[in-house]
């Protein structure tokens, strides 16, 4: 999904609905749970399932994978979808 540079920009994922988790108290280390989004289907951060991912960065750079077990011969579809917020009198370029 795309990753705003700016700080007037924001872009906040809609679907799948992954949160960025909070930091853990103290040294232990918190590993967010993939979402299941559909049978046999689940989407997490790129990196989320390493050992020793950096939680700060986590989601940062738009990255993530989806997870599907699909049958022989079957489809699944999936849905990413983000909504940008920007003030009205900025000029956005590079789209």
């Amino acid at each position: 999904m795309p990753v705003s540079e700016s700080s007037e920009i924001t872009v906040k994922l809609i679907s799948p609905a992954l949160v960025l988790p909070e930091p853990p108290a103290g040294d232990a280390e918190r590993k967010p749970p993939p979402l299941h989004v559909g049978e046999g289907v689940v989407a997490q951060w790129e990196g989320a399932d390493e050992s020793g991912f950096d939680l700060e960065a986590l989601g940062r750079d738009g990255k993530l994978n989806w997870v599907c077990s699909i049958p022989r011969q079957g489809k699944v579809n999936l849905l990413l979808s983000w909504e940008v917020v920007a003030p009205a009198r900025l000029a956005i370029e590079g789209l």
